[in-house]
């Protein structure tokens, strides 16, 4: 899969692209969002790793999204064992990324206590 994406040094650019797949509605283009949304996140780190002034928020909230992503694209392939199970509904799915997003987040903070 070719993905194109623009990005600047705006910290806007990536977070736009970070929350529409997020948000993306459509579980068959969540995929696609996902590899979208990596690649800008990639793009910025590497951005913010070649300048000389630091920005440990910013990085933060890239090391934060990108947790996020993985856990997003987990979700996605727990989606075959609730089909598998019997349950088509939406609903489900969501509260099930909901929960593996809310999982992991209470281990990053928990974690990030600890140090």
């Amino acid at each position: 899969m070719h993905t194109t994406i623009r990005q600047s040094s705006r910290t806007g650019s990536w977070r736009d692209v970070y929350q529409t797949a997020i948000l993306e509605p459509d579980l068959n283009k969540l995929p696609e969002r996902i590899v979208e949304a990596e690649a800008a996140l990639a793009v910025r780190a590497r951005e913010l790793f070649y300048t000389i002034a630091e920005d440990a928020e910013e990085e933060e909230a890239l090391d934060d999204a990108m947790c996020i992503l993985q856990v997003l694209r987990s979700s996605l392939r727990h989606r075959g064992t609730i089909v598998a199970q019997g349950t088509n509904d939406r609903n489900c799915l969501k509260r099930t990324r909901v929960s593996h997003c809310f999982d992991h987040m209470t281990t990053y903070v928990a974690e990030s206590e600890g140090d």
